[in-house]
């Protein structure tokens, strides 16, 4: 077993010691900690809450994320996750979140959008939606360009055909949130493929017309 291996399995069995972590963002849902070793670092992500009906509701959904990342390990651009004790215990990505990233960097390469779309479509195929890409903080960059989707928080797991139309429709918004990442909100510069996947549902026309 290797170290590696090793920690892990000390992690995966022992209550976590958060006075060694690293504080690395809080939000309303949880609280995400970086844990670092002599050979690797980690992040651990815990349910956060100002008392104790929204902790638990917070468990409930930080528990959820884990088992759908779980089930979506194998494709691309999917965090590593490695296990579940009482938080999410999983892969640090050291890298830059794709609003950040195109400020500097105006252009991407083609194959960077082709492997994003291929992504969100595999994770259509599990039957998972992630429901939040519209937020570029959720598009990590790394170092060659690759990239890692984060926060599959609010992500939704479509288990039964009844429910398949609401899936429909936050498949699409999926690819929106894809266009409008790839375009920077320049829609009219759309390419006759991306025109094919491009289509606004009722509520994205309502809250355009009404709202921005």
């Amino acid at each position: 077993m290797t170290e590696h291996e090793e920690a892990l399995k000390r992690f995966r069995q022992n209550k976590i010691n958060l006075n060694s972590a690293i504080p690395f963002k809080e939000g309303n849902q949880s609280k995400i900690y970086k844990i670092q070793t002599e050979f690797d670092t980690f992040i651990y992500k815990i349910p956060s809450g100002s008392n104790f009906i929204v902790k638990t509701i917070n468990a409930f959904l930080i528990k959820r994320e884990y088992k759908i990342l779980k089930r979506i390990q194998h494709i691309k651009g999917v965090p590593e996750v490695f296990f579940y004790n009482k938080g999410i215990f999983m892969k640090f990505y050291n890298g830059v979140n794709i609003r950040d990233y195109m400020n500097i960097h105006t252009e991407f390469k083609n194959e960077f959008y082709a492997q994003l779309l291929q992504t969100i479509q595999n994770l259509h195929n599990m039957g998972i939606a992630h429901c939040d890409l519209k937020r570029k903080e959720n598009i990590l960059i790394l170092e060659d360009q690759s990239f890692v989707i984060l926060d599959f928080g609010i992500s939704y797991r479509c288990r039964k055909r009844f429910f398949q139309p609401l899936f429909n429709l936050l498949k699409q918004t999926d690819l929106n949130a894809y266009i409008k990442i790839k375009y920077d909100k320049n829609y009219n510069h759309l390419s006759d493929d991306d025109k094919k996947i491009y289509k606004l549902t009722r509520i994205e026309k309502i809250l355009k017309k009404y709202f921005f």
